[in-house]
């Protein structure tokens, strides 16, 4: 049984918008949390509930199971909208009320009101992900580089546009920017994995077989050059700087072994 409106065990602070895009999704993250405390998260969307029944006055057999179900979703919305008017700040979003209303639904439809908030707010979402694609577009993982390097410039960037990326996409960036030394092994990972592959499978596949090849070219990387002999024959343990002429296992970088990688 839902609790009523007014219940100060469940009621929580209505947040409200106060017209800034840049405060919408933490505002919408509160007024979601907000919303599923007080029982109608469901009406937060900008997706019509698909319980609701054609109009707000239909006859309903709240007898039957589809019945209370259109109950419960006529009330949600009504709690929406409610909710939503009292959050807004701005002359042009309590506009936006107004304008989910008609003659089927005179008290408001929660769903086109959240359509027009994200219309109005997320304008400059396009901008932004145009920024988080351009930023995704600069990786680079080098031949020989170690795939945690590839793994932490998507962290950092999904950290500094404040996302997650969707797991789909950080598959397409993960497979499109590995080194083409992992094809093989990325291809076999999604021909096993199908549709229910993860980029945490694609991530375990290419720090397993960088680890594999790592093992075998260990020695390569740690061969002594001749400024790490001594005059004696006994190899020293200090290298001397600038003296490894190689790529470093990690970053890819000419000129220092993976044990002296800053990166």
């Amino acid at each position: 049984m839902m609790d009523s409106p007014g219940d100060k065990s469940t009621m929580s602070k209505l947040p409200s918008v106060n017209g800034k895009k840049a405060d919408y999704n933490k505002w919408l993250m509160k007024m979601r949390v907000y919303a599923m405390i007080n029982g109608f998260g469901t009406a937060i969307t900008s997706t019509k509930d698909p319980d609701l029944p054609a109009t707000e006055t239909s006859n309903i057999d709240e007898a039957t199971a589809d019945g209370k179900k259109q109950k419960k979703a006529i009330k949600a919305n009504f709690l929406a909208v409610a909710a939503l008017a009292s959050s807004f700040e701005a002359d042009e979003d309590i506009l936006m009320v107004a304008k989910s209303i008609d003659s089927d639904w005179p008290f408001g439809r929660a769903w086109i009101i959240m359509g027009l908030l994200e219309k109005s707010y997320k304008r400059t979402d396009m901008m932004a992900k145009a920024r988080l694609r351009q930023d995704l577009s600069k990786i680079t993982m080098l031949d020989g580089m170690n795939p945690k390097v590839l793994i932490s410039k998507i962290a950092q960037i999904e950290n500094k546009h404040n996302v997650i990326l969707e797991e789909d996409e950080k598959i397409a960036v993960m497979l499109e920017k590995a080194s083409p030394r992992y094809s093989t092994i990325l291809t076999a990972e999604q021909r096993a994995k199908g549709t229910t592959l993860t980029s945490d499978d694609l991530n375990d596949a290419l720090l397993g077989e960088w680890t594999v090849r790592h093992d075998e070219d260990d020695l390569g990387e740690s061969e002594p050059t001749p400024s790490d002999t001594s005059s004696s024959g006994h190899i020293s343990l200090v290298a001397t700087p600038g003296s490894f002429t190689g790529n470093c296992y990690f970053c890819g970088a000419q000129g220092h072994r993976s044990s002296e990688c800053p990166n």
